[in-house]
């Protein structure tokens, strides 16, 4: 708790998880393995898209809960379940591509949950 996880590129096989960091973001990263921040007090990026922060790809579930700060998922490919539930701060989850489901519930607002591309069932605010 209270660390920061900044990943930039880079392959990584196994889990990735954060609880109650100070910060989460993740970019460009090809990453083999399940994925979690729970219960953090700093924003969490995952993938945003741009030039400084590019999307990725997860081959595992991402479980996004609780956290304080913002949560974003930007131009991600996600195979696996998708998971944003119970966060405050804003949500966005836009622009990626889920093979699995998408759950995006219980968040604070606002909450952007569309346009993504889904291959299995969504549930969102």
């Amino acid at each position: 708790g209270g660390g920061a996880l900044d990943v930039e590129g880079g392959t990584i096989t196994g889990p990735v998880r954060a609880n109650g960091a100070a910060q989460m973001r993740l970019c460009g990263p090809t990453i083999t393995g399940p994925v979690e921040a729970t219960k953090g007090i700093g924003s969490v990026v995952i993938g945003e898209g741009t030039s400084g922060c590019a999307g990725g790809i997860i081959t595992g579930p991402v479980t996004l809960t609780g956290n304080t700060a913002g949560v974003l998922v930007e131009k991600m490919s996600v195979t696996g379940p998708l998971t944003v539930t119970g966060n405050t701060g804003g949500t966005t989850v836009t622009n990626n591509h889920v093979v699995g489901p998408l759950t995006v519930t219980g968040n604070g607002a606002p909450v952007v949950d569309k346009p993504n591309s889904v291959t299995g069932p969504s549930k969102v605010q």
